[in-house]
């Protein structure tokens, strides 16, 4: 399904556009086991740094003190002995540390993102929200200094199966990160800024960001986000003591001493002892659950031996809104417009030098590029022509062409090895940047849309390959058996020499069949399938 060609990959794990991640799993519970069962593909392990890597075949358990750096390679599923469990092809570790065991998770930072969404976002979200999302959650992924963990702590995620529109949202901003001038910022996202957003200083303290000032968010209030909290005096007096805050009891007034411009709580007193209001919220939080206190913007009074508060917003309220982006995009505003409404001063690019993603419309196609050039859509519109020229087909086809920037997106986006130029999946083509300039490519990969476009349940892979390299080069080498199990071959190359010489076996048989029936003949087995003994 794709054309290969032998390059030089650029160093994948400096790149600004893509990475891999390591996201440290389960990190609120305290793991003693974890079980490990492979779900497809081939799965690999080795159970000390020393030792060598096997295949797995079957469910392993691992137990706290026995394990030191097991790693396993593949698509498999992790359970916990605290009921939790996680799912996904990537490079897995366990280790033993002080408080049990700490498992995490290598995976590219596309695929990350898509778990994030699949944490983070509703299942309802408009394209339009869930694009700035995408946006935000990679420019914190790939900006942040320290470790990533599936919890709050950085961005939760959930692993496993994404849906159709995650999968859109996440392809359609590929790469995309928040920029100030050159360099690549963070964003961060809450799920309600309850009417006005707060500063990053303010919050967490540091130098203050243009972009991430307080700002009114007129959208998030009309998205209704009040809530209401009672707490027992005693109760919350023992949360604090066990968050290690010195409240002495009794506890008989709780009150404001200042607040943030944004409006929210600065400082609260607590009795005799004040502390910050964020650090007063992450305790309750900690200790009573999330869903008590949901945010710093509150007024709070004494009721005979509760304290009672009375809020609105979710969240520490910095950045993107969540209920405000879905207002926005309910409203008819893109992407962009969400994240400059949000991020002020920030632009959103793919690198440096570019403007993110940019679309230009060739006839009957169209190009994604973050540099669309004229000379490209002539030679698109070309290969379009001559594609549709060898290969009819009944319904409306209209192939949208990506041209990525760097191999490293590529590769993330994708999955494809570094030596896959362009890869096809249904009417998307996805090229590197070296693609441009492969000749011919264009039309390779449009004669495959066309081709799988036309072609029947059970038409064989090697006689589809065959055929759009038979058709993209008509002239080429008619000599067969260099290989045994084509087939097999083409779905799973173990290198770009083995690729290639099953690619060239393919066109060679089909270009037999082609000079023994005519083109018109074998083309239509597309459709009718291979004649038994044309195989």
């Amino acid at each position: 399904m794709w054309l290969v060609l032998l390059f030089t990959a650029g160093a994948w794990g400096q790149d600004v556009t893509a990475r891999d991640l390591t996201v440290r799993m389960f990190d609120t519970d305290r793991v003693g086991a974890v079980t490990v069962t492979p779900l497809s593909g081939a799965v690999t392990w080795k159970a000390c740094p020393g030792c060598a890597f096997q295949a797995l075949g079957r469910a392993v358990t691992v137990k706290s003190g026995a394990a030191v750096g097991v790693v396993v390679l593949g698509d498999v599923r992790v359970e916990t002995d605290t009921r939790r469990k996680a799912s996904a092809a990537g490079s897995w570790r366990v280790d033993s540390e002080r408080d049990g065991l700490r498992v995490r998770v290598t995976l590219p930072s596309e695929r990350y993102v898509a778990a994030v969404l699949s944490g983070e976002a509703a299942a309802d979200e408009p394209p339009a929200s869930l694009r700035a999302l995408a946006v935000v959650v990679r420019s914190y992924a790939m900006t942040h200094p320290g470790e990533l963990t599936d919890s709050t702590k950085t961005q939760v995620l959930r692993l496993g199966a994404v849906s159709g529109a995650i999968a859109d949202a996440v392809r359609e901003t590929a790469g995309e990160t928040l920029w100030v001038g050159g360099r690549q910022v963070p964003g961060y996202f809450t799920q309600s800024s309850g009417g006005v957003t707060e500063a990053s200083s303010v919050a967490w303290g540091g130098v203050a960001q243009v972009w991430l000032r307080s700002q009114a968010d007129p959208a998030s209030e009309r998205a209704p986000s009040q809530w209401h909290a009672e707490i027992g005096l005693e109760e919350l007096r023992q949360a604090l003591v066990r968050e290690g805050f010195a409240v002495v009891g009794p506890v008989r007034e709780i009150a404001v001493v200042r607040r943030t411009g944004s409006g929210r709580v600065g400082r609260i007193r607590v009795g005799g002892f004040e502390m910050a209001g964020p650090a007063f919220r992450f305790a309750m939080g900690r200790e009573l659950g999330w869903n008590r206190l949901r945010s710093d913007l509150y007024t709070v009074r004494v009721v005979g031996q509760s304290a009672v508060f009375e809020g609105k917003g979710y969240g520490h309220g910095v950045g993107l809104s969540q209920a405000g982006a879905r207002v926005m995009a309910g409203e008819g505003r893109d992407a962009g417009a969400i994240l400059r409404f949000y991020f002020p001063g920030a632009a959103v690019r793919v690198t440096a030098q570019d403007a993110g993603w940019q679309t230009r419309d060739g006839v009957g196609w169209t190009l994604v590029s973050t540099a669309p050039d004229g000379e490209m859509v002539k030679k698109g519109d070309e290969a379009w022509r001559r594609a549709r020229g060898l290969v009819r087909v009944s319904e409306a086809v209209h192939p949208v062409v990506r041209v990525f920037p760097t191999v490293a997106l590529f590769r993330g986006v994708t999955g494809e090895p570094g030596w896959t130029l362009a890869a096809t999946r249904g009417e998307r083509i996805f090229m590197q940047p070296a693609g441009v300039r492969a000749p011919g490519l264009l039309l390779h990969e449009m004669l495959h849309v066309l081709v799988e476009a036309r072609a029947s349940d059970g038409v064989p892979l090697w006689f589809r390959e065959g055929l759009v390299e038979a058709l993209a080069e008509p002239g080429g080498s008619m000599e067969v058996g260099l290989v045994k199990d084509v087939e097999g071959k083409l779905e799973r190359p173990g290198s770009l020499a083995e690729a290639q010489v099953a690619h060239r076996e393919a066109g060679a048989m089909v270009r037999r069949l082609v000079k023994g029936y005519g083109v018109g003949v074998v083309v239509g087995w597309l459709t009718s399938g291979v004649p038994q003994g044309r195989e």
